[in-house]
């Protein structure tokens, strides 16, 4: 996955969850909907490029 892909996966990403907590009902379905971001984000860095980049930002290695 190239920095660009990645990026349009990301924004992607980011475009549907704040569409679905705009519409989301209580906080409840809210937090939902957040860890499910959180693990989609997860499973894309794991793929490859994005990986990387969050390794890094937080000052971690990749081996």
């Amino acid at each position: 996955m190239t920095d660009t892909e990645y990026a349009k996966a990301i924004q992607a990403k980011v475009t549907m969850a704040n569409l679905e907590i705009n519409a989301a009902l209580t906080t409840e379905q809210q937090a939902q909907i957040g860890q499910d971001f959180i693990a989609d984000i997860a499973e894309l860095s794991e793929r490859g490029i994005g990986r990387v980049h969050i390794e890094r930002k937080v000052g971690y290695e990749t081996i």
